[in-house]
C-alpha cells in the first residue's frame, strides 16, 4: 500500500458516519487494511482516536494496532503525540498511557523517555498522569516512576 493510498484510508476512517450501522464493520476494515507496519503513519492513526465515538469497540481495535509496535518506538510516538493527542481524546490518550503504565517494561521506557523529553511532552505527561491519579489513587504505584522522571511529586 502506497503512502497516499494510507493517507487516503485514514481520511476515509476519519469521515465515517458513526451512526451507519456498518460503522465499526467499515472502521474495522479500513483499520486491517493498513500496512502490518504503521510506524510511518503512527501520528494519524493516533488520530484516529475519538472519545465521542459510539463504541469503544473500534477505539480498542485502534489501540491494538498500535500496541503492535516495538515498545521503545511506541513509547516515543505516544509521548510526541501526547501534547496534541490529551486535547484531541484525553479518555483514549488516558486509557493507552494506562495500559502502558501497566506494563513494566513500557512503563520503564516510558519513565526513561520522558526524562528526555522536550517541555511540551513533561507538561501532557505530567497533566494526565495527575488526572489519572485522581480518578484512582491506586494507580499511583504505576505513575510515580515516570513522574519521578519528571521530577515531579
Amino acid at each position: 500500500m502506497s503512502d497516499a493510498s494510507v493517507q487516503d484510508t485514514l481520511a476515509r476512517l476519519k469521515s465515517l458516519d458513526t451512526s451507519c450501522p456498518t460503522w465499526v464493520a467499515d472502521f474495522e476494515a479500513g483499520l486491517f487494511s493498513l500496512p502490518s507496519d504503521i510506524r510511518p503513519f503512527f501520528a494519524g492513526v493516533l488520530d484516529l482516536f475519538d472519545d465521542e465515538a459510539p463504541y469503544d469497540e473500534a477505539m480498542y481495535s485502534v489501540i491494538h494496532l498500535i500496541e503492535r509496535v516495538e515498545i521503545k518506538t511506541y513509547v516515543g510516538q505516544i509521548l510526541m503525540a501526547l501534547p496534541v493527542f490529551v486535547r484531541q481524546a484525553p479518555r483514549w490518550a488516558s486509557i493507552v498511557v494506562m495500559r502502558i503504565l501497566n506494563t513494566p517494561e513500557a512503563r520503564s521506557e516510558m519513565a526513561r523517555q520522558v526524562g528526555q523529553s522536550s517541555a511540551d511532552i513533561r507538561e501532557a505527561v505530567a497533566w494526565l498522569l495527575g488526572a489519572i491519579n485522581k480518578r484512582d489513587a491506586a494507580f499511583e504505584a504505576q505513575t510515580r516512576p515516570v513522574l519521578d522522571a519528571l521530577g515531579a511529586s
